[in-house]
Formats: C-alpha cells, sequence, structure tokens
C-alpha cells in the first residue's frame, strides 16, 4: 500500500483526486486504503523526504492513539495533509486477523480483553491462534511465520460478513471504519 500511495502522488499528472474522478482509470465511487496497525513499528514506515510523524506506535490501550498517527503516516505517502471524502482508512488493530478471530470465536476470552487490539506478538495475537487447531486452523505457521491463504479467507467471508455487528462491538477500529464508510453513503446521499 506504501508504494501504491507513493506512486499515485509522483506519477506525471496523476493525484488522488483525478483517480478518484476517473481520469486515469475507471471511476471509482469509494477507494478503501487499508493497512494493519501494526506498521507502526516498522522502521521504513517514512522516508527522508516526507514530512515525519513522530512516535507512531503510542503506548496502547487505547489503540486509537496509534491508528491516528497511521493515518498521518498515510496522508503524508499521498502528499496530503487529510483525505478526500470518497477515501476511507481501514485500519485494523494490530491486522485483519484480530478483526477474523472476533468474527469467529466472540465468545473466546481473549475478545473480552481491554488491549485485544494492542496484542502484537505471542500466543494471545489472534493470528496465532488461528493457527492451532482449536480454532480451526483458518492460517498456517512455517517457520515461525504465519502464512495466510486466500482460499481460507474466502471459506470465512461469510461468517465475517454475518458477525460484523460483533467485530464492531469487540475491535474499536472495525466500528471506526464502518462509521467511517456510514459517513460516505449519507454524504453521497446528500449529493
Amino acid at each position: 500500500m506504501q508504494r501504491w500511495c507513493r506512486a499515485t502522488w509522483q506519477r506525471e499528472g496523476a493525484s488522488l483526486d483525478k483517480i478518484l474522478s476517473g481520469d486515469t482509470g475507471p471511476n471509482l465511487d469509494l477507494l478503501v486504503i487499508h493497512v494493519d496497525a501494526d506498521i507502526a513499528v516498522r522502521r521504513d514506515l517514512q522516508d527522508e523526504g516526507d514530512t515525519l510523524v513522530p512516535d507512531v506506535q503510542q503506548p496502547c490501550p487505547p489503540i486509537e492513539a496509534t491508528t491516528s498517527q497511521v493515518r498521518r503516516v498515510v496522508a503524508g505517502w499521498l502528499h496530503r495533509d487529510d483525505f478526500p471524502p470518497r477515501v476511507v482508512l481501514a485500519i485494523p488493530a494490530q491486522d485483519t486477523e484480530n478483526w477474523t478471530f472476533a468474527a469467529l470465536f466472540p465468545d473466546d476470552d481473549l475478545c473480552a480483553r481491554d488491549d485485544y487490539e494492542c496484542v502484537q506478538t505471542g500466543r494471545n495475537r489472534p493470528g496465532y491462534r488461528l493457527t492451532l487447531k482449536k480454532y480451526g486452523r483458518l492460517l498456517r505457521r512455517t517457520d515461525g511465520r504465519i502464512k495466510k491463504s486466500r482460499r481460507q479467507y474466502r471459506r470465512v467471508i461469510p461468517q465475517i460478513a454475518d458477525a460484523w455487528d460483533t467485530v464492531r462491538r469487540v475491535c474499536t477500529q472495525a466500528e471506526r471504519f464502518t462509521q467511517d464508510v456510514l459517513d460516505f453513503q449519507i454524504i453521497e446521499e446528500d449529493l
């Protein structure tokens, strides 16, 4: 995503506004930019030429402090101060697996923790738990790394969609994403 954002403003004659209006391709009603909050720890998150966002990773909980900083970083990738109304950011904390786990196992004790969106490593990380037999092995671990299968995710999409209200209740950033999309719909209806 970082590469795409940078290429968007660096391409001659291109801009986010032109991309949204269809000047450089199909007309887009809505552009969702998805980055996981765990990118806040990456050392290569910002380039020297960027207006640097200090202290991207913030103390957690709450995760909102970190995701707000990540939003500023993504805006910097696009050389913008903010986002047009037709751009919505999806920033799962720490990653998409948090949303997936909350949808599939909402009654698990992990989902009730105040720091659910803060856990980045170890056996309490939702992504790790999704590799365990007890949780259906949606994901695999190879050489200590979690491997995601597009086929496995496609299989559980209906369950995630059906449980979206639960995901929103467990994950503050799923709620934020939902509200941003709903706000976009209200803007579109008013036009």
